[in-house]
């Protein structure tokens, strides 16, 4: 079957899907510890490799697993296809622990910002001067 003509539950798949599966799969077979980088996926798939690149690897990589249920998961060394259940559930501790952690900077940030920049009827400008002005 060709990349091209991929089907899953979710739904058919893109073009760009359907490639990154493929790529992901040359990192089979299982006797050999192989991972593919972002880097590498963007470089494959638009030629050239740039932050716009690899976060559109990401969504990508992020449409795959929810949408499809993909079992693609990534360490240190880049993506792979999971191989067992234990590989799986070790991938999403280290998920829902980087969560957690964004999630206490944003609420962090929030707080923060909510407390100490009330702007109300001012602008921004009389905030800044009545701000230096404390100094």
């Amino acid at each position: 079957m060709s990349p091209e003509s991929a089907c899953c539950v979710g739904g058919e798949l893109t073009v760009e899907q359907a490639y990154v599966i493929a790529i992901i799969s040359e990192t089979l077979p299982l006797d050999r510890p192989y991972r593919v980088q972002q880097a590498d996926i963007a470089l494959i798939l638009y030629g050239f490799d740039s932050e716009v690149h690899r976060r559109n690897v990401r969504r990508l990589i992020r449409q795959l697993r929810v949408d499809y249920s993909m079992p693609i998961i990534s360490d240190e060394l880049g993506y792979f296809w999971a191989q067992d259940h234990q590989q799986i559930t070790k991938f999403c501790a280290l998920l829902e622990k980087k969560a957690k952690k964004a999630t206490r900077s944003y609420f962090e940030t929030f707080r923060a910002m909510k407390k100490n920049l009330p702007l109300k009827n001012r602008s921004i400008f009389e905030f800044f001067n009545s701000f230096l002005k404390n100094d």
